[in-house]
């Protein structure tokens, strides 16, 4: 990820999970974006609604500036994502990957993506 986009992207995330208590990691998110995968997302209270808009907006700020990733993690969506697509992705993510649950959140999203759409090999 260039320094320019990983500072973006990591200064969304912090401003909204530091609000809270969090700490930018997996584990930060975790309960959102499981709340926000489910079929039939209800939070049980403000906390659950906090961490519910946490994981959504966090998902799609990382969505929304792939562009500006280095080629080198780049994913390659396809031109039509279904809603919740993107955020039911990082929870299957993060629910096949716990070892990896203290890393950053950012870059746990884009191996989520990028395992799902990984980009064509241009060589």
């Amino acid at each position: 990820m260039s320094a320019r986009s990983l500072l973006i992207v990591s200064i969304v995330i912090f401003l909204s999970s530091n609000a809270y208590g969090g700490d930018g990691t997996g584990n930060t998110y975790k309960l959102g974006c499981r709340l926000l995968a489910a079929d039939s997302p209800v939070p049980a209270d403000k906390i659950e609604a906090v961490k519910v808009g946490e994981c959504s907006g966090a998902v799609d700020a990382i969505f929304m500036l792939r562009r500006a990733l280095d080629p080198s993690i780049r994913f390659c969506p396809p031109p039509r994502v279904a809603p919740g697509q993107k955020v039911r992705i990082v929870a299957k993510y993060l629910d096949d990957h716990p070892e990896q649950m203290n890393d950053d959140f950012t870059l746990l999203v884009v191996r989520a993506f990028d395992q799902v759409w990984p980009c064509p090999n241009t060589n």
